[in-house]
């Protein structure tokens, strides 16, 4: 996360970067990247893969309580490693769900965890 003043107007704003895991091993960096300590809270994110959430979906009471978890901490989000259509796509479920029950789970999460931001980011 990084703090970045508006260019146009008064205040700042609060870049976040996010590598998935494959980024990671594909990214060859001459560089090395330290971390050093600051004062400024960091993001915590819950990452789910495309088939992570699917499978959460059998156990949705369970994705709640983590949800309202991560509601509680500073700065979080859920990051879901897929496009929001891919779960209304019926051949992306391979008959596993029904588009609309998926459609309706994904509403569902949206409206129980509104101070929640849910970001569909498949790159």
């Amino acid at each position: 996360m990084l703090d970045k003043p508006y260019k146009n107007k008064y205040g700042s704003y609060e870049q976040i970067f996010f590598k998935t895991q494959t980024a990671q091993r594909e990214h060859k960096s001459r560089s090395r990247l330290s971390l050093h300590p600051t004062k400024t809270p960091f993001s915590v994110v819950e990452r789910k893969t495309f088939q992570n959430l699917l499978t959460d979906f059998s156990r949705i009471a369970m994705l709640h309580q983590v949800l309202r978890d991560l509601e509680s901490l500073p700065h979080p989000a859920l990051v879901i490693e897929a496009d929001y259509g891919d779960f209304l796509n019926p051949e992306k479920l391979e008959h596993s769900y029904k588009s609309s029950y998926c459609y309706r789970l994904l509403a569902e999460l949206q409206a129980m965890h509104p101070k929640l931001p849910i970001i569909f980011a498949r790159t």
